[in-house]
């Protein structure tokens, strides 16, 4: 077994194994410290089993729904300038504008999910939050996830959801989109729907960005979504609701963090407090 490992490990360091696939060749939550000690970032990265590193079996927070995870539908953003915003994210990344009402811009991320980009007058300019750095005024805040999944029955989705105690709420649209929202452990807006290719976008995303690009555009395109990271009151809690609800898959509890897959979409770094920290009950969804 510990050949087998080091082998892994070799080929993760040569580039010749991605994140997601040296964690699926290891397999879920059966590796422990000798995972975290190479892929986490978390502060439990090395005082690996000290009290305040709480590496014990997560609890279900509820039952399984048995659905699975099979799409970014979309994530949504407030941001003081969100014209500037979009057209940052065309010239670096190849994003394209769907559409711009005046308030927002939805985008395509290449064939991954749909990201909206809503002005907030509250939130600092670039000018205002000018050398902050980390620990500055936050210049963007993201406010909802939302995921597509698989099976879909709105009136069973909607019954499972009240079951858990979710209190779902409808947004349906026209051409047969439906979707619920929900609050995670943290109150954060949870959106699940049975978003797909042919319900979600309807023609091509060609509209007319209204700021100037920020520089000449790269050509690159955005292929894959490598991971999200967000930070919970209970890191613990957070990972149990999402893998319970959504079927997303628990790979390594570092101590202060889980990393999930979510289905074939991406990776999911689920950070923050537990039972065992000094700091427990202080923090929240960031």
């Amino acid at each position: 077994m510990a050949d087998e490992l080091t082998a892994l490990f070799r080929a993760f360091d040569a580039r010749k194994l991605s994140r997601r696939q040296l964690l699926q060749a290891l397999g879920i939550a059966a590796v422990g410290a000798p995972v975290s000690s190479v892929l986490a970032q978390g502060r439990c990265m090395r005082t690996f089993g000290i009290p305040a590193c709480d590496t014990m079996p997560i609890r279900p927070l509820f039952e399984p729904t048995g659905w699975k995870t099979v799409l970014l539908d979309s994530v949504t953003m407030r941001i003081a300038d969100y014209k500037a915003e979009a057209a940052f994210y065309t010239a670096l990344m190849g994003w394209k504008l769907r559409n711009d009402d005046g308030t927002q811009a939805v985008m395509d991320m290449g064939d991954i999910g749909t990201m909206v980009f809503r002005g907030d007058s509250t939130m600092p300019t670039a000018a205002a939050a000018a050398g902050g750095g980390r620990g500055g005024p936050a210049r963007a805040t993201v406010e909802s996830f939302c995921f597509g999944i698989d099976p879909w029955n709105a009136k069973k989705v909607e019954a499972e959801l009240k079951k858990r105690g979710l209190a779902p709420v409808a947004d349906n649209r026209a051409g047969g989109y439906e979707s619920f929202h929900v609050k995670d452990p943290d109150g954060w807006d949870l959106q699940i729907s049975n978003g797909n290719a042919t319900n979600r976008r309807v023609g091509p995303a060609n509209a007319a960005l209204s700021a100037p690009l920020p520089f000449a555009s790269t050509g690159w395109n955005t292929t894959w979504l490598d991971h999200f990271s967000f930070s919970a009151t209970n890191y613990k809690e957070s990972a149990s609701f999402y893998t319970s609800l959504l079927g997303w898959k628990p790979t390594y509890d570092e101590g202060s963090q889980n990393e999930c897959m979510m289905g074939e979409v991406g990776d999911i770094i689920i950070r923050g407090g537990n039972v065992l920290s000094g700091a427990f009950g202080t923090g929240g969804r960031a």
